[in-house]
């Protein structure tokens, strides 16, 4: 086995509960896995434009971001691929989720999050979790050249309830993929998408076999 690319998630993994991980000893390890000729790769359920600024500009050089839990990939301010939910598909799932109290969707498109609230405990929360946050009055107002990536619905539910909600959604829209992520979201994006997919997609690029990959999470 020789290890040609590594995949690393960034929460609870890469990163502390702080946010905070070990500038100096990661960027001796990247430099050494470059001298090497290994590929590394940050996959991430965040935005491209909320991940950027935890890495310095010459690491962005070396790193590759699967963002949206895959579904934007990009390295060095490039955007290599995206896979997306198709827009009717989202206006629908829009409106079956709105028919529910206390879920609050959000539209992902790689260097853009809409929303649809400007102020209250939700606004506030989701706003520390983007640093490109625009409102948009309803979906379907989202600019011609913008491509959804991901749905990522705050939520004020339990754990268990979200869960349901995710079933229910990939029993309602058999193109999407529904899972819960981190402390009260749910996250919804193609079923040709995913961290697994931006992990193919590398591997096919550069014709690197699935036994010399290495991936780190925590779950």
């Amino acid at each position: 086995m020789t290890v040609k690319l590594i995949v690393i998630d960034l929460d609870e993994t890469l990163l502390r509960k702080d946010k905070s991980y070990d500038v100096e000893r990661f960027n001796h390890a990247l430099q050494t896995l470059k001298d090497r000729d290994v590929l590394v790769c940050i996959a991430t359920g965040n935005s491209y434009h909320k991940i950027i600024d935890y890495f310095s500009q010459e690491d962005q050089k070396d790193l590759y971001f699967a963002c949206d839990n895959g579904n934007f990939i990009a390295k060095n301010n490039a955007e290599l691929s995206t896979t997306t939910v198709d827009r009717e598909t989202l206006y629908k799932i829009a409106s079956f989720v709105d028919e529910f109290e206390g879920f609050h969707i959000m539209v992902n498109t790689g260097n853009q999050a809409y929303f649809r609230e400007t102020e209250g405990e939700a606004f506030e929360h989701i706003s520390q979790y983007n640093n490109a946050l625009a409102y948009i009055e309803k979906f379907e107002d989202l600019p011609e050249g913008e491509k959804p990536t991901k749905l990522a619905i705050y939520s004020t539910h339990s754990l268990d309830r979200n869960k349901i909600m995710t079933r229910i959604l990939k029993e309602r829209f058999e193109d999407i993929e529904s899972v819960t992520s981190g402390d009260g979201w749910l996250d919804v994006y193609s079923k040709d998408g995913g961290k697994g997919s931006a992990v193919r997609k590398l591997q096919t690029k550069y014709n690197i076999k699935k036994e010399d990959t290495m991936a780190f999470g925590d779950s």
